[in-house]
Order: structure tokens, then C-alpha cells, then sequence
């Protein structure tokens, strides 16, 4: 599921899959570079984990977030980005 809103000055989009969630101990190391959680046995693919810390730095410089929001299944992104480009000093 996507969703995305307006929320003040700011865009949230929500990314939200069905699959089997994130365990909880690899919730803290989720955004760092070169962090692979535990592969389930039925995944034949395995990243690099470059992947999230590349969004999270790319948001960052454009002066956004992406957090992992708690829920009951699946994994649930929440991406935020300014409406309005930050004013330049």
C-alpha cells in the first residue's frame, strides 16, 4: 500500500507491505550502511544493504526523514519531505 499527504509544510508517504514485518532486534541497525537483517529461508535474494542507508542520506540532504513506523504486519516506511525548498544563507 502507498499512501501519501499533505501534513503543514510537509509531504508524508507511507510504503506498507503485507510481508513478515521486520524483527524487532534488526529495528536499530535497519538504516546503516552494509546492514543485512536475517534473510528468510524462502528468499532466494540477497541485498547489500546499501539500499535504506541510501534513502536515508538522500532525504536527509533534502531535508527529509524515513523512519520505520511500529505496526501489527509487515513493514510500514514513513517518508517526509518539505513542500518548499529551504531557504539558502
Amino acid at each position: 500500500h502507498i499512501r501519501m499527504q499533505r501534513k503543514n509544510q510537509q509531504l508524508q508517504l507511507d510504503v506498507i507491505d503485507e510481508g513478515a514485518g521486520i524483527p524487532k532486534e534488526d529495528r536499530p541497525h535497519l538504516f546503516e550502511p552494509f546492514f543485512q537483517g536475517k534473510l528468510p529461508a524462502s528468499s532466494p535474494v540477497r541485498g547489500t544493504g546499501l539500499g535504506l542507508s541510501l534513502v536515508k542520506r538522500y532525504l536527509h540532504l533534502h531535508g527529509g526523514t524515513i523512519t520505520l513506523v511500529d505496526s501489527v504486519k509487515g513493514a510500514w516506511f514513513r517518508v517526509t519531505l518539505p513542500l518548499e525548498a529551504a531557504q539558502q544563507s
